[in-house]
């Protein structure tokens, strides 16, 4: 019995719509630097087709080309089909997942998350900001949610935001070792039953603990957060959090004469629609300069951080080109409002020698509030 392939087949009109025109070709990041047609979002395409169609299999190759993507989203905004071509190539991930063809890391991560609530198999009580218990939490009715890489790999974002809210004495609590993944690495996997079992228990746990409005400054987690619990939670990033607090006359900073860039990454940009609170404020900030870059706001271009683990080179090949286009603008120093552009870009600093400061906009507030 031939393979029907029902996550594609759900997208078969809005597959038949992709002109071929090749316009994906001049704003993709991947093939900014690849110059690969498999790599850029009309040639995946078109191999999705071919694998619905039935004339090709999900062979190692094709399974690669899947997954050398990183859904960010860009490529809608030059397609004049307004074809969604990275909710095509999840609906292809969703295919290799079901026939258990995940790439092996991709194997590992789904069942770190499963056994330990994060893709890096770290343990839980390892979280930072501690371990506060079930009995404690109905303390504060606002969640810091952390998200996985900023409790095992960015930590200086969350230390920053506790740092930061701790000075105005803001009400709020984490989950200390109940803090589970987001669920967007499932997603981004192909892993759909999984995800939504997990978006569910996630979402009955915050229920039980009588939580109202959720924080996070991870954009991934923000992203995911936003379009699956804020009809039930208010959902905010830390950047519209601190706009808030900023609009009510909570902090005050010291001056910072410098020309400073903001990214705008694409989980809490062009996916999460947050684009005006942290450039307001970053404009509170004395003396502060404030650059964009070429492509910005919705247009911005992936640093390559989704590539970290599975395409270390093509990640920070991709990260060189955004900081060149800061170093042409003649910036001091770039901030983001995600761990992984943050984390990213700095490889991306390191692998191309060039002198510009890379900080996570709590982690530059943290050192600029008075």
């Amino acid at each position: 019995m031939a393979t029907t392939y029902k996550y594609i087949k759900i997208h078969e009109e809005e597959l038949a719509k992709c002109m071929k025109c090749g316009n994906c070709r001049s704003i993709c990041p991947v093939f900014e630097v690849e110059n690969e047609e498999t790599m850029v979002a009309r040639g995946k395409l078109r191999l999705v087709e071919a694998l619905l169609n039935q004339e090709i299999n999900l062979s190692s190759i094709l399974i690669d080309r899947i997954y050398n993507c990183l859904n960010c989203g860009v490529c809608l905004r030059s397609c004049p089909g307004n074809v969604d071509a990275s909710k095509i190539i999840i609906s292809a991930r969703c295919e290799i997942a079901k026939e258990d063809l995940l790439p092996q890391l991709f194997k590992e991560q789904r069942e770190n998350i499963i056994k330990d609530g994060n893709p890096f198999g770290e343990k839980r009580s390892e979280r930072v900001l501690g371990n506060i218990q079930k009995t404690n939490i109905k303390k504060s009715k606002n969640l810091y949610f952390i998200g996985c890489s900023n409790s095992y790999v960015s930590k200086e974002i969350p230390q920053s935001v506790q740092k930061i809210l701790k000075t105005i004495n803001y009400g709020f609590v984490t989950l200390g070792n109940l803090e589970n993944c987001c669920g967007e690495p499932l997603n981004q996997m192909g892993e759909n039953d999984l995800y939504k079992k997990l978006i569910n228990e996630n979402r009955s746990l915050f229920k039980n603990l009588g939580i109202e409005s959720i924080f996070t400054s991870c954009a991934k987690c923000f992203k995911n957060l936003k379009e699956n619990y804020s009809s039930e939670f208010e959902i905010l990033h830390t950047s519209q959090l601190f706009y808030k607090l900023i609009c009510q006359n909570k902090f005050k900073f010291k001056p910072y004469p410098q020309k400073v860039i903001y990214f705008d990454g694409c989980n809490i940009g062009r996916r999460g629609g947050v684009f005006e609170e942290p450039r307001s404020v970053l404009r509170k900030v004395p003396e502060l300069k404030l650059l964009e870059f070429n492509s910005h706001h919705q247009d911005s271009l992936c640093c390559g951080g989704p590539f970290m683990d599975s395409y270390c080179d093509l990640a920070e090949n991709i990260a060189v080109k955004r900081i060149e286009g800061a170093i042409k603008k003649e910036a001091d120093l770039i901030i983001t409002s995600c761990p992984t552009c943050f984390a990213n870009l700095k490889k991306g600093v390191l692998k191309a020698g060039l002198n510009i400061g890379i900080l996570d906009l709590p982690v530059f507030l943290s050192e600029v509030i008075q």
